[in-house]
């Protein structure tokens, strides 16, 4: 499903720790957003690091 520039993102859960998810209507409620995905150092990666 593409999005377009405008469109509105399905509802989504983010998961900050143990019993602590945020909704993000939850997130989207504070103001614009800006969401960032990032890999942790030492988990490995699809190539085999």
């Amino acid at each position: 499903m593409a999005l377009q520039v405008g469109d509105k993102v399905p509802e989504f859960r983010i998961i900050r720790g143990p019993g602590d998810a945020l909704s993000s209507s939850e997130l989207f409620a504070k103001g614009p957003t800006a969401i960032h995905f990032y890999i942790f150092d030492f988990t490995g990666s699809p190539e085999g690091g």
